[in-house]
């Protein structure tokens, strides 16, 4: 069972790889109460989602864009200079009887098919082909023989780096593993049933075609049910945790001369049993005073703005990114979702009612995401439902007492910052661009849905 993030329409889901392998069939649909792929994982759903595995598929797979594997993992634990021969590839050779390990942040990984970013500080981005192992089952202290039993499955991960900050300090790569989307993991999560013996994987990274990293797991000086005995010894490893296991010798850095990434380039990291994670290198897009940028995060989703998909000028990126700047934390604070939040605005701007149709439409989601994410808020206290009379009975949705606390709390940080945008671009250009881009995005929504 082949399971993955993706987002189609600027709707984000979660589903299977067919059975065909041409198409995704939509779990998020199917399982309303599971907002993500993680929280499949943590409420051990794996055999429910397989119930789903022969359904015919809800969209074709070149329709749907790849996201991050797992949306936001709690940790992302890296073992470094762990293939043979990758220790000879360093100044300072390791001999160490432990393994090294270092972490990332989700943020600086993107899903497969998505841009790999060079950052305008350094040319030096390098590639690292890695099988990433995404745990299961919660555990501690769990003994090498058992380690096989706390994976949920198998997938494939680009560790970019960005070589020379590496080196910025002598014991911590911290600051050049972390450069926003200068990594990928995907393209699906291959469930451990359908392995056999892990350290017969064949791990083979190509640049342009090129072969640059060829190398077993067989390999690793540190073995994948022990890197799970090793890390689970300090830290309790939970459902969605994720471990890259190492990259095989090859890396651009130790090519003469060095061989680092451009625009352009295409790297491909592959596993016979899992697939081929596939990923184009770009300059990491540069403010500039009359520049023109696409934006593929919709622009103001979270303050209340009409959503659009459109190229905006630098003055509205500025300000949008300074408004996200003052509201996520907000959100993060009351861990809520910038679509959750939409679904509360809208139910404030309904006079507190309204029905599950009605508020798709009014939040741009469709129904069931709409109502995956209600159950979400329900559960939490923030929606309650309830029922209305009429020539029909209909269950009808309001903001419970927590929830209207909450917008109340959160409502005037949302409009501080429409300001700020306002401020920033002019109110007059600023409600012409929006109209503009509204139009533009319905009709493009429109020929995708032909096209579709």
């Amino acid at each position: 069972m082949r399971l993955l993030s993706y987002s189609i329409h600027g709707e984000a889901s979660f589903g299977l790889l067919s059975a065909d392998g041409t198409g995704v069939v939509d779990l998020g649909r199917r399982l309303a109460d599971t907002e993500d792929l993680t929280e499949l994982l943590s409420l051990g759903r794996l055999a429910e989602a397989a119930a789903f595995a022969a359904d015919p598929p809800d969209h074709r797979l070149e329709r749907v864009t790849f996201e991050r594997l797992l949306p936001a993992p709690r940790k992302i634990f890296c073992i470094g200079v762990n293939y043979g021969g990758r220790a000879d590839e360093y100044a300072e050779r390791s001999e160490d009887s432990y393994p090294s390990v270092f972490v990332r942040f989700p943020d600086s990984f993107v899903g497969h098919g998505q841009d790999l970013l060079r950052p305008p500080e350094s040319e030096q981005l390098d590639y690292e082909g890695e099988i990433v192992v995404v745990i299961g089952t919660a555990g501690r202290r769990i003994p090498i023989g058992a380690a096989r039993r706390h994976i949920a499955g198998l997938s494939l991960a680009n560790e970019g780096t960005i070589r020379d900050w590496v080196r910025h300090g002598r014991f911590n790569v911290t600051q050049g593993k972390n450069w926003e989307a200068s990594g990928a993991m995907g393209p699906w999560l291959v469930t451990i049933d359908e392995f056999d013996d892990l350290d017969a994987l064949q791990l083979v990274t190509r640049v342009n075609g090129e072969v640059r990293q060829n190398d077993t797991a067989a390999a690793m000086r540190f073995g994948i049910e022990y890197q799970i005995h090793y890390l689970s010894t300090f830290a309790t490893l939970r459902p969605g945790d994720v471990i890259c296991t190492g990259t095989p010798t090859g890396a651009g850095a130790r090519l003469d001369p060095p061989a680092w990434l451009r625009p352009g380039d295409v790297v491909e990291v592959s596993v016979p049993e899992i697939g081929t994670l596939r990923n184009t290198i770009a300059d990491e897009p540069q403010p500039q005073a009359d520049h023109r940028v696409h934006l593929d995060v919709l622009a103001g989703d979270a303050i209340g703005m009409r959503p659009f998909s459109q190229s905006l000028p630098m003055a509205l990126l500025r300000a949008r990114e300074e408004a996200m700047r003052r509201f996520r934390p907000l959100l993060a604070a009351h861990d809520l979702t910038e679509q959750q939040w939409r679904v509360l605005r809208a139910l404030t701007a309904a006079d507190d009612r309204l029905d599950l149709t009605g508020l798709a439409e009014r939040t741009a989601l469709q129904v069931p995401s709409a109502s995956r994410i209600i159950a979400n808020l329900e559960g939490r206290g923030l929606v309650e439902r309830r029922t209305t009379k009429g020539d029909q009975r209909r269950a009808s949705l309001g903001l419970s007492d927590a929830g209207r606390g909450l917008v109340r709390r959160i409502a005037p940080h949302s409009e501080a910052a429409y300001n700020r945008i306002e401020e920033e671009f002019g109110a007059e250009r600023l409600a012409n661009l929006l109209d503009e881009l509204a139009d533009l995005a319905a009709l493009s929504a429109t020929e995708e849905a032909e096209a579709s």
